[in-house]
């Protein structure tokens, strides 16, 4: 496991949801040269912490609805979980799939244009593989603000993030395949992009500018392995009530600041929201639920702990077959 000094997590921690601003800029946040920046990035892409670059998100503007299935199983058998991997990674509309440990064995998120997209998959999750569905919450915002690697290079990073749009984007196929490569493809450059969907370099500008402004792409990240910097992925599913707007902008506040959340789920059904944390101790586990459980009281009533054991990504984008 390589070590990564302080100014190494400083520069994690600066790029990590700003994978597109110059160096030029990134540098002066952390008190570096420009050049000295690219070389650490460079060392922590060598060392396998950061993964290569996508564009995030906001599956709303594109007139889409997300859900997180929880699911269970009483019997699990290496071939089994294998077949349902394969059997997900087949299908439109599977963005994540997390094996958990604790009272449910997966957490999956849907993207669909409607909840009959999702009622032929949850039919062959039941009979086919024998899993029992604990609960299915559509989620409404999602906000990612990164672990903190370091606190001091925060203060000025801000989240990414998808939710209600104003308006519904209209995308032509050209616009499909950018946001395609962008999300889920670790690109290198984007005229990289712009010569593999095969247009000029101003074009790809003018259309990733436009998707920009209209909400359908809200921010660009690396993504993180956490694994060499010792941190254990937890999810955190928050049982609520009378969680009104005041509560949860209280709730994205606390989310936000604390270094070990990295990102939020606001949503309706059994929970009303979900978060990720990265932690680095059991201990550090239980403080945050006691907090959260005393901040919040009465809104949050109970809070799981379910520790991520394994995360697949299928597709970031698209999330259904093109129109």
């Amino acid at each position: 496991m390589p070590t990564l000094s302080q100014q190494d997590l400083r520069v994690l921690q600066t790029v990590l949801l700003q994978a597109e601003v110059p160096a030029e800029k990134l540098a002066c946040a952390v008190g570096t040269r420009a050049h000295a920046l690219r070389r650490t990035v460079a060392k922590l892409q060598a060392f396998g912490v950061l993964l290569g670059k996508r564009a995030f998100i906001n599956s709303q503007a594109l007139g889409l609805l997300e859900y997180h299935l929880y699911l269970k199983q009483s019997e699990v058998s290496e071939d089994q979980r294998k077949n349902l991997i394969q059997y997900l990674s087949t299908l439109d509309g599977i963005g994540l799939l997390s094996e958990l440990s604790g009272d449910f064995q997966y957490e999956l998120r849907l993207i669909g244009r409607s909840l009959s997209n999702f009622v032929g998959v949850t039919d062959a999750l039941s009979k086919q593989f024998k899993l029992q569905i604990e609960g299915m919450c559509p989620v409404f915002e999602q906000e990612y603000s990164g672990p903190r690697y370091d606190s001091s290079a925060t203060a000025n990073i801000q989240s990414l993030g998808s939710g209600p749009a104003a308006e519904l984007v209209r995308l032509d196929e050209t616009d499909h395949q950018i946001l395609s490569i962008l999300a889920n493809t670790s690109y290198e450059s984007m005229r990289r992009v712009a010569q593999s969907v095969g247009i000029p370099d101003a074009t790809l500008a003018y259309r990733v500018g436009r998707l920009e402004r209209s909400g359908v792409i809200t921010g660009y990240y690396y993504l993180c392995d956490v694994k060499p910097v010792a941190h254990m992925p937890m999810v955190l599913l928050m049982r609520t009530r009378l969680l009104d707007e005041e509560r949860r902008q209280a709730l994205r506040q606390y989310c936000r600041k604390h270094p070990q959340i990295a990102y939020l789920d606001l949503m309706l059904g059994p929970w009303g929201a979900r978060a990720l944390m990265r932690a680095e101790s059991h201990q550090q586990v239980l403080d945050v639920v006691n907090d959260l459980t005393s901040k919040f009281s009465p809104y949050i009533e109970s809070v799981q702990v379910l520790p991520q054991l394994r995360f697949h990504r299928f597709s970031t984008y698209p999330f259904v077959k093109y129109p």
